[in-house]
């Protein structure tokens, strides 16, 4: 009798590792498969920048209306995508939509009914105003400068209070400015003490800025 219960502890332990190493599993494919999509978007600004003169696309406005500039306008055809405003998935508030660049597979939120953004743009780049735009020459040093990243919220473009920290295990992917994707562990994320400097964002990412 002890010996069957010996065997009966032994295997639910067992269960449970495999169980977790299998959820595990299933977190860093979708992480990985994050990655891929932001890596994606990046492809597409370069080759935008090399059509434009070298001009960073429009940020367009916060909640997706843009329809002539922004984006979500700009990249997609680069990734033979339809523009954000064509794309089902960004209304569909009951089914997840198909995989595609504009989701990210590791955050289950669903469209509100009228929008859906997986990643969120750094709306520090191009500066204030949804038409302002910057050469990426212009950037010092794009390999620190966020482009994209994890977005917790809804907005096309924000902020570091939109990063989403929560997610892959808590190690958000960011995309730089030169088109490399890293995840961030939140011993990586900075919440700054209170501060009159207007210029310290929360989270700050270490080996990385917000703010050009």
């Amino acid at each position: 009798m002890i010996e069957m219960i010996v065997v009966i502890v032994i295997i639910s332990f067992l269960v449970t590792i495999l169980s977790n190493a299998v959820v595990s599993g299933k977190n860093k494919i979708k992480s990985i498969k994050c990655k891929s999509s932001l890596r994606q978007w990046g492809q597409a600004t370069f080759l935008f920048t090399m059509d434009n003169e070298g001009w960073l696309p429009k940020d367009g406005a916060s909640n997706g209306a843009s329809t002539k500039g922004g984006w979500y306008v700009s990249l997609p055809p680069y990734l033979n995508l339809p523009v954000y405003k064509n794309w089902q998935g960004r209304t569909n508030s009951i089914h997840r939509p198909p995989a595609s660049p504009y989701l990210c597979p590791g955050n289950p939120k669903l469209s509100d009914g009228v929008n859906l953004f997986h990643y969120s743009l750094n709306r520090h780049v191009n500066g204030s105003g949804v038409g302002n735009r910057v050469r990426l020459t212009s950037i010092s040093f794009p390999t620190r400068i966020i482009w994209f990243f994890d977005n917790g919220k809804r907005a096309a473009v924000s902020s570091a209070s939109n990063l989403h920290t929560n997610i892959h295990q808590s190690t958000p992917n960011i995309l730089c400015l030169d088109g490399h994707v890293e995840g961030k562990k939140t011993s990586d994320l900075v919440i700054p003490t209170k501060s009159k400097d207007k210029n310290i964002l929360s989270p700050q990412v270490k080996g990385m800025d917000w703010i050009p």
